[in-house]
């Protein structure tokens, strides 16, 4: 959204300055009044205050206290009309506008012109009335693209037109007259512009506001408190606000209009549709897979009757061949079982009370968490430690600096091979032996700096600030980390962070946001380029897509009892599913996702087959689907049960390590 001072109507010299009065030889006195149009800040009036003899120059003062040195030819060109000065009107393009402050003479309109009676008046492009002389100045007829004050659609090329229709017009007293049709006073009663409040001061506590500040990065809040003129030292109106980072600010009643405005929920295109969609069918199907706990921690269960919701804005299709569920991301099933991990590593057992744990074992925690994110294989570290022999696969991550040195000296050696084990996942294979370097400087001094900052933290963006002091460690590893083990280790308890609730309120509004989701929200606000701001604004919109695509979102409880919204770091994990979403819809076209579909609802197949990630279905095409199934078929086909058997195997990368 523009800013306010965007919607400064545009305007046109109706009839430029004729030469002669610019060069008139009368002189200009002092305490004539100008008016004169500044770029991106609208009028403003002043007057003549000196003339300086030596360089023939005029000082003007405006009234907002700013000074502007003038040539006397600059001078006549702003100069207000008065009994011996000409006029100059500005008109704007296609609009009907009174000019404003006259020093004398009375005003009226008709349909045609604007009319300006003056006195004791005899230039030549007046009618002498008697005493008096009326100037007539044409106006320019209303258009039919022309919306609210005339400044609509593209009837004046100005972009802000095009959206808003200068409704930061509306309150000013200057626009005074105007030809409004029904669907322009609709758009007015829904949505009043910034400055104009209509409602009693009160009534606005508790309305959702938003604000810019440094660097273009939006802001939400709630209004607080309402401070009435008669009771405020400052003798106006104000409003305090509250923002989601805990900062506190007054407001006037221009300024409560802008932020209010700049709240209002935005309109989702396509893309922004399909993943209100996409994640009404992700908590449609946890609640399947937990019907009891949808019962008891939802605000509804009639989807768990309901069933799966086969809309065509969304490939259903698609999605019901991948794993899918929740849309919160302390449900990420992958997240609890990690936390699981690390409470066996670090505390000896799953039900491990981490809120009991010394200084030590909260660090080594914190390391297992980064270590997640660092791409290595644990079948290949499992190897490394004949102490992990007996622990799960998912907690073979080093946790204390001693393992992190040990884990050095082997990559050292591993990296002097000429034919390599594939020690990372995916596309790691290359970059992973920069950890190298990392894991050398992460000192006692550094590891204990660090987990304090984090516990001390009072807000969710300055901890994952903390976690960043680690060399290696991004904003989004940082940001992942910290929740596995907020969300996975604490399971949201408290004892990670002194400041439990002020973190806690200010995850609905800080992340760090991926690769993946930066992809869908190109597509979702595809002319927002700050990502933070696309996704706080995502957030304040998807509730009013639910309603409108009639969507009955299964939303947790809050510890209240009452809706619990979506954080930024909840949608930030849905929108990387997302991502994966949109690649395999478009890798796999119509055809491919048919195919795909028409194999996991074989009975036999789907009896044996488990469903793959949608990591795993972003990698084909549609070419390809059908030979990937059949190769998935004979892979679980002999396990009766149909699960994944998750124990290490000796495979040649284990061998080539232990020789």
């Amino acid at each position: 959204k523009p800013e306010i001072a965007a919607f400064q109507p545009q305007l046109q010299e109706k009839n430029p300055p004729q030469e002669s009065l610019i060069n008139s030889p009368q002189k200009i006195q002092i305490g004539s009044k100008v008016r004169k149009y500044f770029k991106d800040y609208g009028w403003f009036k002043g007057s003549v205050v000196t003339h300086s003899n030596a360089t023939t120059s005029y000082l003007v003062r405006y009234e907002d206290g700013d000074t502007e040195e003038l040539t006397d030819k600059m001078l006549r060109k702003i100069l207000v009309v008065n009994a011996s000065h000409p006029l100059k009107i500005p008109v704007p393009v296609n609009s009907k506008r009174k000019l404003e402050d006259l020093e004398s003479g009375d005003r009226n309109v008709d349909e045609h012109n604007l009319h300006i009676e003056k006195i004791n008046t005899n230039h030549e492009n007046h009618h002498t009335i008697g005493d008096a002389c009326t100037l007539t100045i044409p106006i320019v007829t209303p258009i039919k693209s022309d919306n609210m004050l005339g400044r609509g659609d593209m009837s004046n090329n100005y972009p802000g037109s095009k959206s808003l229709g200068d409704s930061g017009s509306l309150h000013r007293p200057n626009f005074v007259r105007e030809i409004k049709n029904h669907s322009e006073a609709a758009l007015i009663e829904k949505k009043p512009p910034s400055g104009f409040l209509t409602e009693n001061g009160a009534s606005y506590v508790g309305r959702r506001v938003a604000r810019i500040f440094a660097k273009d990065r939006i802001y939400y809040g709630n209004v607080e408190h309402f401070s009435s003129a008669q009771i405020n030292e400052l003798g106006i109106d104000l409003w305090t606000v509250r923002y989601l980072d805990g900062d506190k600010e007054d407001l006037n009643k221009k300024e409560l209009g802008e932020a209010l405005e700049w709240a209002q929920p935005a309109r989702l295109n396509r893309v922004g549709i399909e993943f209100a969609h996409f994640l009404h069918y992700r908590m449609t199907v946890w609640m399947q897979h937990y019907p009891k706990r949808a019962e008891k921690e939802t605000m509804c269960n009639k989807v768990t009757r309901k069933g799966i919701h086969k809309s065509t804005k969304f490939s259903w299709k698609l999605a019901s061949c991948a794993k899918m569920g929740n849309a919160y991301r302390h449900l990420d099933t992958g997240t609890q079982r990690f936390g699981e991990m690390v409470r066996i590593k670090v505390g000896g057992s799953r039900t491990s009370d981490p809120t009991k744990w010394t200084m030590n074992e909260i660090e080594q925690s914190v390391i297992m968490g980064l270590m997640k994110m660092t791409g290595f294989r644990p079948e290949i570290l499992r190897t490394f430690f004949k102490n992990w022999e007996n622990l799960p696969l998912e907690a073979c991550f080093p946790s204390t600096l001693d393992e992190l040195d040990i884990l050095t000296c082997k990559l050292r050696q591993i990296q002097q091979l000429s034919t390599r084990p594939t020690l990372f996942h995916g596309k790691f294979q290359t970059q992973g032996f920069r950890w190298i370097d990392y894991f050398d400087e992460f000192t006692p001094a550094l590891l204990t700096l660090v987990v304090t900052e984090v516990m001390s933290a009072k807000t969710w963006g300055a901890a994952v600030l903390a976690l960043q002091k680690f060399p290696g460690v991004g904003s989004y590893s940082a940001a992942q980390s910290l929740c596995d083990i907020f969300m996975g280790v604490w399971r949201q308890k408290r004892g990670l962070f002194n400041k439990h609730d002020d973190v806690v309120a200010s995850m609905s509004d800080e992340t760090g946001i991926g690769p993946g989701p930066i992809h869908s929200l190109k597509k979702i606000f595809p002319t927002i380029g700050n990502k933070e701001n696309a996704l706080k604004i995502l957030r304040e919109s998807i509730g009013s897509a639910f309603e409108e695509e009639g969507l009955d979102f299964p939303y947790l409880k809050d510890k209240n009892g009452q809706l619990q919204q979506m954080s930024c770091v909840d949608l930030e994990h849905s929108l990387c599913y997302f991502h994966r979403y949109l690649v395999s819809k478009q890798n796999m076209g119509e055809e491919g996702i048919d195919i795909l579909h028409n194999h996991f609802n074989e009975p036999l197949f789907k009896q044996k087959v488990p469903l793959p990630s949608i990591k795993q279905l972003e990698l084909h095409k549609k070419h390809s689907v059908s030979a990937w199934c059949e190769k998935r078929y004979l892979k679980y086909s002999g396990n009766e049960l149909g699960r994944i058997d998750r124990r290490p195997k000796k495979h040649d990368d284990t061998a080539l390590l232990q020789g």
